[in-house]
């Protein structure tokens, strides 16, 4: 009888053991699986918003460059406005002192015809 009360209790100690053990590694494996998730995870969330800055510099140079062309060739096309309306008005001018330099040229010559005339007369 006292053979089997004393094999008895340390069987149930090496199961409590063996069960102990098995629980702590199955934790420990848990604990490491879900760590290495989280980590998994974080990076690819560090990944994705590098990502996403990297989109959005992108995007804002883009802009930016298109921006500064539409306004460098609107200040082009403004420069170009304004000189054709100088030039435009310097032809005018000059057509206008040419048709004043005629009508003088004119009148000059109706003056000579009618001293002429009235030097034949």
């Amino acid at each position: 009888v006292s053979t089997q009360s004393t094999g008895s209790p340390s069987a149930s100690t090496d199961s409590h053991i063996i069960v102990v053990v098995v629980v702590v590694v199955v934790v420990v494996v848990v604990v490491v699986v879900v760590v290495d998730v989280v980590i998994v995870i974080v990076i690819v969330i560090a990944i994705l918003i590098v990502i996403v800055i990297v989109i959005v510099i992108t995007i804002v140079v883009v802009i930016s460059v298109v921006i500064a062309i539409h306004n460098q060739l609107f200040h082009t096309l403004l420069k170009i406005i304004v000189l054709k309306k100088k030039i435009y008005t310097y032809i005018q001018q000059i057509q206008f002192n040419q048709h004043i330099n005629l009508t003088k040229k004119d009148k000059e010559k109706k003056k000579d015809e009618e001293r002429r005339l009235w030097l034949q007369a």
